[in-house]
């Protein structure tokens, strides 16, 4: 429910100001949100620890937000959230390219029927 609310409240504000400074607000919301379960935790991080944290906050976190934000700027919700539907094939798909991952073919059923059900659904959207 907070995710949908989020994308019908991020088509308006994507229209109303320019994608990076948004993204930044955006950011630095989640990092101050997230601040005190990291002070809570108490523990002196590695360098392998290090690189997720900078790994997961710029490209998992601010770039991804930034191409959400840039992009509902000319998608109208509805649609995005239904192309957002989409995120476990493209997970799929880069986890064959990066790692040789292989789905069953009850997995490739899935991915066929999500593929099928997004084309649908865009389709008849009204926007």
């Amino acid at each position: 429910m907070a995710y949908a609310l989020y994308i019908v409240r991020l088509e308006v504000h994507a229209r109303a100001f320019p994608a990076l400074p948004l993204t930044a607000v955006q950011v630095l919301g989640t990092a101050l949100f997230a601040l005190p379960w990291v002070l809570a935790e108490g523990k002196a991080w590695g360098p392998v620890a290090w690189g997720a944290v900078l790994y997961l906050g710029v490209v998992a976190t601010a770039l991804t937000t930034w191409l959400q934000t840039w992009g509902q700027r000319h998608v109208p919700a509805p649609q995005a959230a239904v192309l957002y539907t989409l995120e476990p094939v493209w997970a799929a798909f880069f986890a064959y390219l990066a790692l040789g991952e292989r789905l069953s073919p009850s997995g490739l059923l899935g991915a066929l029927l999500v593929l099928l059900a997004t084309l649908l659904a865009i389709r008849r959207s009204p926007a």
